[in-house]
């Protein structure tokens, strides 16, 4: 434990080193140490008498009482440290220290001190009801000359603000006097009475009934128009272009037009009428993109000049969307059946916009079906069984007439390759091997097999900090950790926390999901029946969500956890985890688990991270064993994504409830790509991850993407053929992928072949 007194007035702060190292000393680590003492005494006490029951009381608390901390600097500073507290590194004038400043603000205008401060964190208390929230300083601010003696000046809101002070000054870099206070939600101040040709110069501060104002704005500078030069209206703008880019978007184009400040676009559908307007471009911006747009349809724009004088007469010119041509865009496969078990072949590479109608039509064939002619559209009409005879003008075709063909959107462009470990045997891969990225071997299942005839469900979840891969090997009970850059692999050396559980013996608990918080600073870790929480930098591992006793499992045949746990949500004090669950997530507030309760029927578990507290998010229909199928989940802050059982479901946090993203959860299903249900997955989808945008699934031998706007389903690469081979789109092979992360346009997943997959996207 360390202590550092200075500063004026002075003040004695504390900090507290889990290992040697970095260590900080702030009043952030102050609070955290406080709230982790709780009542077992404040920081000078601890200090002073140091010794174990100290130093194990802060170090079991030291998890939640961050979480704390970090929860009651979002409220009093808007944000949290984007870093560790503890030994994050702090540098002047970085988000992390304004954080500190913020704070400092807060304490200095509410006329608080860091003990006040200590009194609320001891006792769990809101922080932020003892130091008002902190207003930032407005931004956006501007100043516009409208004439010889006004200036006009604007600014974006601040969140919290009931006022702003408009301060004025004629010398740049001073912050002059207060001018006015305008009330929110008002934005803008018109200063009237000023001298010609002079330079005057604004900021503005923040202020509501509880705060002080903020710090002042970026000043922003104006000068006043000279008398003796008339402003006029400028001359309408010429060489007015419009061009249709694709059948959503026009692009519109002019000429420069003297003395303009911006440009006012309107649009019609009508010729000779001006219409509305759609936007705005700023001088000396002379084009504007107009999106949104129905295809093969007539657009009319107008475009005027403006300035402070006035806006000027219109030019006009018109244009029409293209086509929503089938031939062009994202593109179409064509899978040919046998036996009834698809064998991708690329037939066709038609582009198609989105969205689009893949159609034969649009496949560049000609279709019929015993006799008949057809002009189906996929995906609206699912999968169907067509005859197609290729045309002259459809490239790559094989000879002859192919039947029994289904359509299938991909993407097909990402590239496959081999970040760590090998293609295995069995003797080989099972041997946890750590080193370089071709040295290393790993058991990501936990059979002693293989081979697509000798395998077992690849649970090993996956995540990643950006520079890491943190991957479950599940055969070898290990937390394996692979640098990103060259791929090397070492074995978290786990340590066990002040409670002297048996979490590190990772063993004892059949490992499955994993998933990392947003601060990338811990772990959490599914293993039979238990929630393990391991702290990235030291190690150290903890169990949170349920407490019990190890014991032998005879149905199960390994050894378990008999644990209970109280679930607010149903009032039962004796709930406990029915089977070892393995889709994980966490939004650093609280952990989210998949559990299997009975025949079909499963739940999503909520632990608070701060209080341990369990309840039941939602229930889960069709949801197999956990023991027969993985599961495997994600976030992206307001929505959970489960997959499993063939599909992604989509879990609204803050409503509970639950749809079907993707997928349809019929018996036998293959991958075949579409939107929404008429997609499908195999039963082996074991691992997800999301960019915000797209959700990258682990589907046993391929990688498919999924758009969660509109729940297209596209495979990114591989197919349904088992293999271990490196390439791009179809030609890569993979055998009962498992965890997946993405990290930027890169995909990475665990290998049965004992190897982390590395997929490139364009």
């Amino acid at each position: 434990m360390l202590q550092v007194t200075g500063g004026t007035p002075s003040v004695t702060l504390y900090g507290f080193a889990m290992s040697a190292g970095h260590v900080n000393i702030t009043p952030l680590t102050d609070l955290v140490i406080t709230k982790a003492l709780g009542s077992s005494g404040d920081p000078a006490t601890a200090f002073g008498a140091f010794g174990v029951s100290f130093g194990s009381a802060i170090s079991n608390g030291l998890g939640g009482a961050k979480t704390y901390v970090n929860t009651q600097m979002a409220a009093i500073a808007g944000a949290a440290p984007s870093v560790d507290p503890m030994t994050g590194t702090f540098t002047v004038g970085d988000a992390n220290d304004r954080l500190l400043d913020a704070l400092g603000a807060a304490m200095t205008a509410a006329v608080k001190s860091i003990a006040d401060l200590r009194t609320g964190a001891a006792g769990g208390a809101a922080l932020a009801g003892t130091v008002p929230p902190y207003l930032a300083a407005p931004t956006g601010v501007a100043a516009t000359a409208n004439s010889a003696s006004q200036i006009t000046t604007n600014w974006s809101a601040v969140p919290g603000a009931t006022r702003y002070d408009v301060y004025r000054s004629t010398t740049p870099g001073t912050q002059g006097s207060l001018l006015t206070t305008i009330q929110a939600p008002v934005l803008s101040y018109v200063d009237t009475g000023l001298t010609a040709s002079t330079a005057y110069y604004y900021t503005v501060k923040a202020g509501n009934t509880v705060a002080t104002a903020s710090a002042a704005s970026v000043q922003a500078s104006a000068t006043t128009q000279n008398p003796l030069v008339v402003v006029t209206i400028p001359s309408a703008p010429t060489g007015l272009v419009a061009s249709a880019v694709s059948d959503t978007q026009i692009a519109v184009r002019w000429t420069a037009v003297s003395g303009a400040t911006s440009y006012n676009i309107y649009r019609s559908t009508a010729q000779n009428v001006q219409g509305s307007k759609v936007g705005t471009s700023a001088a000396p911006n002379i084009a504007y993109a107009d999106t949104g747009l129905t295809a093969s349809t007539p657009y009319y724009y107008t475009v005027t000049a403006v300035n402070s004088a006035g806006e000027s007469g219109a030019s006009v010119v018109s244009a029409t969307t293209n086509a929503a041509s089938v031939a062009s865009g994202s593109s179409c496969l064509i899978t040919a059946s046998a036996s009834g078990v698809p064998n991708p072949v690329r037939y066709c590479y038609p582009s198609l916009p989105q969205p689009f109608t893949c159609d034969a039509a649009g496949m560049g064939f000609s279709a019929s079906y015993m006799g008949t002619a057809l002009n189906t559209a996929y995906p609206s009409s699912g999968a169907a069984t067509y005859t197609f005879t290729p045309q002259a003008n459809c490239t790559n075709v094989p000879a002859g007439t192919q039947t029994g063909t289904i359509f299938k959107t991909i993407d097909g462009n990402g590239t496959a390759s081999t970040l760590s470990g090998i293609s295995a045997t069995a003797s080989s891969g099972l041997v946890l091997t750590d080193g370089t990225a071709s040295a290393a071997r790993f058991a990501f299942a936990s059979s002693s097999g293989f081979s697509a005839s000798n395998k077992s469900i690849n649970t090993s979840g996956m995540v990643s900090d950006g520079t890491y891969l943190y991957a479950v090997d599940q055969g070898n009970s290990k937390i394996r950790k692979i640098s990103i850059a060259d791929g090397s692999v070492s074995t978290m050396a786990l340590v066990a926390d002040a409670s002297g559980t048996d979490a590190t013996n990772l063993a004892w608990g059949q490992l499955a999901g994993i998933a990392i918080n947003p601060a990338h600073t811990d772990l959490f870790v599914t293993g039979m029946r238990m929630i393990r929480k391991i702290n990235i930098a030291t190690g150290v591992v903890s169990f949170i969500g349920a407490t019990g006793a190890r014991y032998y499992d005879n149905a199960l045949g390994l050894y378990s956890y008999k644990t209970t746990f109280t679930n607010t949500t149903s009032g039962s004090t004796t709930d406990s985890f029915a089977y070892y669950g393995d889709g994980i997530t966490t939004d650093g507030t609280s952990v989210y688990v998949t559990d299997y309760v009975s025949a079909q029927v499963g739940r999503v578990l909520k632990i608070d991270i701060a209080s341990n507290a369990v309840s039941t998010l939602v229930g889960l229909s069709n949801f197999q064993s956990l023991g027969s199928f993985a599961h495997a989940m994600t976030n992206d802050g307001s929505n959970l994504y489960i997959v499993g059982d063939r599909v992604v479901r989509k879990i609204n946090i803050s409503t509970k409830t639950e749809t079907i993203l993707a997928g349809n959860n019929v018996s036998g299903s293959i991958g075949i790509d579409g939107v929404g249900t008429t997609a499908s997955f195999t039963l082996h989808m074991q691992g997800i991850d999301t960019d915000g945008t797209y959700l990258y699934i682990s589907d046993d031998t391929a990688i498919r993407k999924v758009n969660i706007t509109s729940g297209l389903v596209t495979t990114l690469a591989g197919s349904e053929t088992y293999g271990y081979a490196q390439g791009t789109g179809a030609v890569a092979k993979f055998d009962n992928l498992g965890g997946l992360a993405v990290v930027g346009k890169t995909v990475y997943a665990t290998d049965n072949y004992s190897a982390i997959r590395k997929v490139q996207q364009p």
